[in-house]
């Protein structure tokens, strides 16, 4: 009798996990579903909210006694807390990394949210089989549609003389080489193409910081040096902020270290380099991180002050400067969407190109409900492209390689 009872209830709790396998589990998908298309929503619509914050006022201070001059002028004198604190119309002349049109209203992006759309939109079109080649044939084919001589035309230029070699291979003879175009691109210096471009690509890994870094490294074919290993770990760092159950832990932590997990991931050994190590890793755990912590209690500018001293570069677009300054902000906010973006914004130097890392960042980790409803108007009303409509197709490309992966 009592081996009956017992079989009765062990057939009764089989037929109990069925059903709720069934039922619980698509529901719990869905959930899962939801909330990674919010965050990939907020993603680009914080990239694009940090460009668009930033375009008009680029570079409007280049050294901290000009920000102190502006902040004291702009803010200060009118009781504000920032200089920037809402949208601008354009007032200055298109240029090629600024926006092409006259008079462009405000919301309207620049260059870097259209590198980042760029690449989503052949995300997209890959149905996640995305190749470097692809990559490369998404800025070759734009260049083909662009008006001859036209600002967009020119824009595309220099980044496609890299994408053809990834394309076509290296051909000496027409002055196509790895080295010798990587060299000349942005006129030798180092740069932040790859940082602007390529973050979409986290979407294809989301959750797995390793295969987002190994990815991210491969297809950079715009760097050198360590803006390979800056761009990879901003790869590496978005696909851990648009994972579904991840949050920034240990937030009142003094030594609070943001994505720590993704920074001791070092599989080139450019932290074994002899003299100077792993710069990046130099940079944001040995400078930004520490001045943030440090600066919480001090307020705005004497934290400015410090980032400018310890962080700045020669070149105001060097990747070493934009995503440690970037990470800084979102250390010193601990994640705070709003707070990130304005402190981003009013940084000055390539404050454009910061806020559109720093929002991408808090976009992602927080979804597209944590930024105010006017902002994601206003950036959707000056601009073509329709961002929640896109955020549903790579949503639908990151569900699939996420379960491919477990």
């Amino acid at each position: 009798m009592q081996k009956k009872t017992l079989f009765l209830f062990f057939i009764i709790f089989i037929i109990y996990l069925d059903t709720w396998v069934v039922f619980a589990t698509p529901k719990n998908k869905k959930k899962t579903e939801q909330i990674i298309e919010n965050k990939i929503y907020g993603f680009l619509i914080g990239s694009a909210i940090g460009d668009a914050l930033g375009g008009p006022d680029e570079k409007f201070a280049m050294n901290y006694e000009e920000l102190l001059n502006t902040f004291l002028i702009k803010a200060y004198s009118k009781n504000r807390r920032f200089i920037i604190e809402d949208f601008k119309d354009y007032y200055n002349n298109p240029a090629v990394h600024s926006v092409f049109e006259e008079n462009a209203k405000k919301g309207t992006y620049t260059d870097d949210t259209r590198l980042k759309l760029m690449v989503a939109y052949a995300i997209a079109e890959s149905d996640g089989l995305f190749t470097t080649k692809r990559l490369a044939q998404a800025f070759i084919d734009r260049h083909k549609k662009a008006k001859p001589y036209s600002l967009e035309h020119q824009w595309l230029d220099e980044y496609v003389l890299a994408s053809r070699i990834a394309v076509e291979g290296c051909k000496p003879d027409a002055g196509r080489c790895t080295n010798s175009t990587l060299n000349r691109l942005w006129g030798g210096l180092i740069g932040c193409v790859g940082l602007m471009s390529i973050t979409p690509m986290a979407i294809l890994h989301i959750g797995d910081i390793k295969g987002a870094y190994l990815d991210g490294y491969e297809k950079d074919y715009f760097d050198i040096g360590y803006a390979k290993d800056l761009t990879a770990l901003a790869v590496s760092i978005m696909s851990l902020a648009l994972s579904p159950d991840y949050s920034l832990q240990d937030e009142d932590k003094e030594n609070f270290e943001p994505f720590s997990e993704v920074l001791n991931y070092d599989p080139y050994n450019y932290s074994k380099a002899q003299i100077f190590g792993r710069f990046a890793i130099n940079y944001i755990r040995g400078r930004a991180y520490p001045l943030a912590n440090s600066n919480r209690n001090k307020g705005l500018l004497s934290l400015y002050k410090d980032f400018y001293k310890s962080l700045s570069r020669d070149f105001v677009c060097d990747p070493l400067e934009i995503l440690s300054v970037a990470l800084g902000i979102i250390c010193y906010t601990r994640g705070d969407t709003v707070e990130s973006i304005l402190i981003a914004v009013n940084y000055g130097r390539d404050n454009d190109t910061i806020a559109s890392i720093v929002g991408g960042i808090v976009g992602a980790l927080n979804g597209i409900d944590s930024f105010p409803k006017e902002w994601v108007k206003t950036v959707e009303n000056a601009n073509p492209d329709n961002f929640k409509l896109l955020s549903k197709r790579l949503t639908k490309i990151a569900i699939k390689n996420r379960d491919k992966k477990r």
